[in-house]
This record gives C-alpha cells, structure tokens and sequence, in this order.
C-alpha cells in the first residue's frame, strides 16, 4: 500500500536516503495532480494564521524524552472527565510566535482563544499558511468519538460546537481558502487501518473543505522536536523555497540532531 508508506525514511541502494536528493509530496490521485499543478493563484487576506497552545488543564509537559508526556497524542483512554486529563502543550506556543513572525500579515490563537468558534470563523477570511498545533484523536480513540478530530480549548463541554472536538465532519462542512494546512500533531497523515488506500479523514477533510495542500504527520510526534521541525519548515517558505524543498530542508536540518527517523520522517506534503 504505497499511501502508507514513509517516503522520507526510504533508503535507496547507495545507503542515501531519498530525501536527500529529492524533493518528495504526494497526490491522492492523477486528477489531484493534474489540480495541483493547474490551480489558480488566489489572493489572501493573511500570510498566516495560527491555531496553538489550547488549554486543557494544569499540567504541562516538561521532558524532553520519547515519552507519554511529549507525544501530542498523550490522550487518556477514558471519555469521562476527558479535558482534565489532557495535557497540555506549551511548546506549541512558541511554535505559532516563532512562525508568526516569520510573516508581515498574520492571526494567531492561543490559550482559550484557540476553540471551535474561532476556528469556524475561518470560512469568511483566507490565508496562505494556516497551522494548527495541539492534540489530535484517531477515530474510535476515546468513547463517543468515531471519527479523527483535532483538539481545541473546550468552552463549553454541553455545545457540539465548542466543546473542543473539532471532527472531521465539521471542517469538512466548512468552505476554507488557504493554500497550505500544517497539522502539527500526531497520527494527522493515513487512514487507521494500514490495508486502507485512503488518506486520514483529517486529511480528506480538509481537502474537501476547499484547502489546496497539507502537511501531516505518518505517526505520534515529539511535541518539542515538531516545534523546531515546523518553525524551520516555515523559515524555508518565508524565503520563497517552495512547499517540497521546505520540507525537504527542515527534514535535512532536523536530521543534524536526530539520527532516528521517529523525529524527521513523520511529515508528508499532500499536495503542492
């Protein structure tokens, strides 16, 4: 099954790993491609707007090892009294900041500005960059929740549309107009079962939602690690590299401190 496999860890027979010398993205189809390659240059009102740091509870990660505590899919496995026992992620504060200010024209929500409101409030603006960084839930993780979702600040645990489960359906019932989603969070890229050919729901949300192109990640990430990754992927389109050779250069760069591919292989360009 070519969807799921990690391209960006592929080794060819010198030893090298493909990334070095290629530029890598993937399309879900001809017709996707053909779309990408012959989309039209929309104007936006933004270059950037962020979504990070949602508040969840008190207790914050502090280490930085493979752990529990640092992977931004840390998600207890019970429903009740979910939000408390979620924890949160300060790293990704500084990740939005940092790629903020690579940029002239941006929004950004955090801490309790960072919910399902906001975030619906996006079908009446355009940016060219949009990036949400928090936890994400794979379908059928916690009870009641059957389908992928992205985590937001719960406002109102009584109201479907800010209690801070941002599903799949809801983005998709959304008409977005930005030309590249980072969902920097774990688990955001393939579909939960391995034999399947198709692209998390996330993922096919946001496409349906009108988006052009998504960065997302192949499995659980390291909530410090990806804030250095993304920071650096940004720095690159800031400078008029392209999608694919930002990728490329954040995975080289981020490859110079960690040798095990857990930390630089997970993100995916769907896409261009």
């Amino acid at each position: 099954n070519l969807i799921n496999l990690p391209f960006n860890a592929l080794m060819k027979d010198n030893a090298e790993f493909l990334h070095q010398n290629h530029e890598i993205s993937v399309y879900t189809s001809p017709l996707h491609y053909v779309q990408s390659k012959t989309k039209k240059q929309n104007e936006y009102k933004y270059d950037f707007i962020g979504f990070g740091d949602p508040k969840f509870n008190s207790y914050t990660s502090s280490t930085n090892q493979i752990n529990l505590n640092t992977l931004r899919n840390s998600i207890p496995q019970s429903s009740d009294n979910f939000f408390e026992k979620v924890p949160n992620l300060p790293e990704t504060r500084q990740e939005i900041l940092e790629i903020a200010n690579l940029f002239t024209n941006t929004k950004i929500f955090l801490d309790e500005e960072a919910n399902e409101i906001n975030f619906s409030t996006l079908e009446n603006s355009s940016a060219k960059y949009l990036s949400i960084a928090t936890h994400s839930l794979l379908s059928g993780e916690i009870n009641e929740v059957n389908e992928p979702t992205i985590l937001l600040t719960p406002l109102n645990n009584q109201d479907e549309r800010n209690d801070g489960l941002l599903t799949s359906t809801s983005i998709s019932n959304l008409k977005l107009n930005f030309d590249l989603v980072a969902l920097s969070a774990c688990n955001t890229y393939a579909a939960e079962d391995k034999n399947s050919q198709s692209l998390s729901g996330l993922t096919n949300a946001f496409f349906i939602a009108g988006v052009h192109s998504i960065v997302a990640s192949m499995w659980s990430v390291d909530s410090e690690t990806t804030r250095d990754f993304m920071i650096n992927f940004y720095l690159n389109l800031s400078k008029g590299y392209s999608k694919s050779k930002s990728l490329q250069n954040a995975i080289i760069s981020s490859k110079e401190n960690f040798n095990h591919p857990f930390y630089w292989a997970p993100f995916v360009l769907i896409g261009e």
